[in-house]
């Protein structure tokens, strides 16, 4: 059932995020800026609120519409009529651009997901992203100026000063469902190999329905070269069910290194998690990463290497009492953004 709160008093604000029941979304939430639930959408994907005869309907029940991923389904002309509609009820729209290149689709079909980012930043009252090196192509491709906004924690603040096991927790890769910017297999395959090749645990995850025939992205080798990665001595766990945020900062917590498993995309979440927990990253320096947390560059050319140097470097933690104050700070500054932009001052507050 929606549920959109009363008109609050003046000092309030109401945000809706999109997507709303998300943890970077939370993370924005500020003295005096509560959020707006829209209720269930058409798919598990698609915010209600992205549908512009939603927003007249329920136009009252909010100040401002803030947009973060999770539009690649609607049309351009359904996104034209979408900010109309938030024009029509005096509510702003803020965009804050996670991803330039989107991860669900290869890398050679992303022409109809920038025709979609397009309109949107073409009618934002303003535009954030994570990283100066996104907001630089932002500029370049779209001739947008966007504010840098820093990505905030993702583990919950209680669990930041966890303390991580020894190290001997080895490597890790998690295929979830074979996302369209896999990397290719013979990369990842060499990358398991040097870590069983330095005698530590290496363990491999992916969703069982990545394995079932009819699956969209399924792979026919796919079911052979986990044979052979057992074989070799991985250990390979079939997930009937995902694993929750819980069980996955735990399973990410217990390894030395995390091999992710991306060839193209602009920021990872993945990235902070394990800068949150103190967990090395191994990844191809895709995108906007090195503006993020460091990590272990994948060099194709140089795999064992990579591998090596990624074991035998300690984990980066961010030190829990910054990433506090940095929360403290992403919220604050959206909360500035937001009242800038309703009292009419504009986007250059989140500058400040």
């Amino acid at each position: 059932m929606t549920s959109v709160p009363e008109a609050p008093p003046p000092t309030v604000l109401r945000v809706l995020h999109v997507p709303a029941d998300h943890d970077y979304s939370r993370r924005l939430l500020g003295p005096g800026v509560v959020p707006v639930d829209p209720g269930p959408g058409p798919d598990p994907w698609t915010s209600p609120a992205l549908d512009a005869r939603w927003v007249r309907a329920h136009g009252g029940g909010f100040d401002v519409l803030h947009v973060h991923f999770g539009f690649e389904n609607r049309t351009p002309a359904e996104l034209r009529e979408l900010v109309g509609a938030v024009r029509e009820v005096g509510a702003t729209l803020v965009v804050t651009v996670h991803d330039l290149v989107l991860p669900h689709l290869p890398s050679d079909a992303q022409q109809p997901y920038r025709e979609r980012l397009a309109v949107l930043l073409e009618h934002a009252d303003a535009v954030l992203t994570l990283t100066p090196g996104a907001a630089a192509e932002l500029a370049t491709d779209f001739g947008v100026a966007a504010g840098v906004v820093a990505h905030p924690p993702v583990v919950p603040d209680a669990e930041l000063d966890a303390d991580r096991p020894p190290r001997g927790g080895g490597l890790g890769l998690h295929l979830k469902s074979l996302r369209a910017n896999l990397a290719p297999w013979p990369l990842l395959d060499a990358a398991l190999r040097a870590g069983l090749d330095r005698g530590v645990p290496v363990e491999v995850l992916v969703h069982a329905e990545a394995l079932r025939p009819g699956f969209v992205r399924a792979d026919p080798g796919l079911a052979e070269r986990v044979a052979g990665w057992r074989r070799a001595g991985v250990r390979v766990r079939e997930l009937d069910e995902r694993l929750d945020d819980a069980g996955l900062r735990n399973w990410l917590r217990g390894l030395d290194v995390s091999l992710v498993p991306s060839a193209h995309g602009t920021h990872s979440g993945w990235l902070e998690l394990c800068a949150d927990l103190g967990t090395t990253v191994l990844a191809l320096p895709y995108g906007h990463l090195r503006d993020q947390q460091p990590f272990v560059p994948l060099d194709p050319a140089d795999v064992a290497g990579s591998v090596a140097l990624a074991l035998t470097r300690p984990g980066h933690r961010v030190d829990p009492g910054r990433r506090r104050r940095q929360a403290a700070e992403v919220a604050r500054r959206h909360g500035e953004l937001y009242r800038a932009l309703r009292a009419g001052v504009g986007a250059q507050a989140v500058r400040s």
